[in-house]
């Protein structure tokens, strides 16, 4: 069991959609309105430059999957962290993820940052 995150990007003028429905519509693989695309490989640097290769290495302190279809109009980050790294990862996911104008939510608390 980890402690879960999902970040996506807020289409313009949807930062008041239902985050409920947005979180359905993800665990779906679907897109949803209220989310747009934003450049996960800049992100995904960015996670590099912070934490290291941690998709690849056994330690890591969180794991991520990227869903970024091809022809859909959004894209978006699941991350499971370590509850053992909770309080010193998630700060610094929070802030990268603000630095990049991109939402995160912890289904844990039901907010979003």
């Amino acid at each position: 069991m980890a402690f879960d995150l999902i970040i996506w990007k807020w289409a313009d003028g949807q930062a008041t959609a239902d985050v409920e429905e947005i979180v359905e519509a993800i665990s779906d693989d679907n897109p949803h309105p209220a989310l747009t695309r934003f450049d996960m490989a800049e992100f995904e640097a960015a996670l590099r430059d912070e934490f290291g290769s941690v998709n690849e290495e056994p330690e890591s302190p969180f794991l991520y999957d990227v869903s970024d279809f091809k022809g859909v109009p959004a894209n978006w980050m699941t991350l499971s962290v370590s509850w053992s790294q909770v309080e010193t990862v998630c700060p610094k996911i929070v802030d990268l993820a603000h630095t990049h104008h991109l939402a995160v939510f912890d289904p844990q608390s039901g907010r979003v940052w």
